[in-house]
This record gives structure tokens, sequence and C-alpha cells, in this order.
């Protein structure tokens, strides 16, 4: 779950914000809009590739595939973006 500190000041400025529940992406937050939890892409799949000790691709793959398709049917989903070019594990 996400640092009790983090989710307080969510809930401050704006508790309809949905926030991801897996612990992996924790710490791929990089902030807040008017009313959304704002991630980053690159992060996501770095923490959850080591958290789980799988590839890059399968780690992207997993978070498209389970995670950001359902962002559409969500009010507050969280805005996930890319901050720097994907490198994958190799480079």
């Amino acid at each position: 779950m996400v640092n009790e500190k983090v989710r307080a000041l969510l809930e401050e400025i704006c508790d309809e914000a949905l926030v991801y529940d897996n612990p992996s992406f924790d710490n791929s937050i990089i902030g807040v809009s008017d009313d959304r939890v704002v991630y980053d892409l690159s992060k996501m799949v770095e923490e959850l590739a080591t958290d789980d000790n799988i590839s890059y691709e399968e780690a992207l793959e997993f978070i498209e595939y389970n995670t950001l398709r359902a962002n559409p049917y969500y009010k507050h989903s969280p805005i996930v973006v890319e901050t720097e070019l994907f490198k994958g594990e190799n480079e």
C-alpha cells in the first residue's frame, strides 16, 4: 500500500483520487494533478520487474494489460506518463 503520509496528502488534495494498490508502484508516484495521482511508467516497469524478478518486457506487458487498460473505467484514475525512453533491462 502507499505510504500513509502520501495517502493522507492525496486525501487532502483530492479524496477521490484512485491510487494503484500494487505496492510495487508506490515509488513511481511523481506528482498529483487537481484530482488525480501521476505515475511514471518507466519507474513502474522497473519496480515491478525488480520486485517480481521478471524481465522489463514482461513487466511492461503486465502493466499494460492488467493496469492501464482499466483506467478509462474509473473516475479520477491515475495519469501515467513516460518521463524517459523505455530502455529495457540490457541498457
